[in-house]
C-alpha cells in the first residue's frame, strides 16, 4: 500500500479513535453524577401532589384557582413580551387583501387543488378530457 493510504487509514483510526473516547467519556460522567447525586423522593420536592390530600375540597378549589391564575398570568406576560394584541376570532377578515395578496393566493390553492385532482389515463371513470 501507498505511504499516503497508509497515512489517511492512521489519521481515520485516530479521528475515529477519539470520537468513542469522548463518548465513553460522557457516559461515564453521567453514571458518576447519577451515582453519587442525592436521590429526592415525591415528599422531598416543595410542592409535589404526593404529600397532598385529595379529598379536602377546599383544597381541590385553592389549588384550581391557582392553576387559573397562572394561566391568566403566563398569557399576560406573553402578550406583553411579544407586543400582541388579542385577535379577533370570529373569522372575518382584519384587513383587506390586496390584490397581490388575492391572485397569489388564488394560484397557491389552485395548485394545491390540482395535485389532489389529477385524472389519471387508463383508470375507468377517470377519462382525461384534456
Amino acid at each position: 500500500m501507498s505511504e499516503e493510504l497508509v497515512n489517511s487509514l492512521f489519521i481515520t483510526g485516530i479521528g475515529m479513535g477519539l470520537v468513542f473516547f469522548a463518548i465513553i467519556l460522557l457516559w461515564g460522567m453521567m453514571e458518576a453524577l447519577v451515582r453519587f447525586s442525592p436521590r429526592m423522593e415525591n415528599d422531598d420536592i416543595p410542592g409535589s401532589a404526593k404529600g397532598m390530600q385529595r379529598s379536602d375540597p377546599e383544597t381541590e378549589h385553592e389549588l384550581e384557582s391557582a392553576k387559573q391564575a397562572a394561566v391568566a398570568m403566563a398569557v399576560a406576560v406573553a402578550l406583553a413580551l411579544y407586543g400582541q394584541k388579542p385577535q379577533d376570532i370570529s373569522g372575518k377578515p382584519t384587513q383587506a387583501l390586496s390584490p397581490w395578496q388575492s391572485v397569489m393566493r388564488a394560484d397557491r390553492f389552485q395548485q394545491h387543488h390540482s395535485t389532489y385532482t389529477r385524472k389519471f389515463k387508463g383508470v375507468p371513470g377517470n377519462e382525461n378530457k384534456s
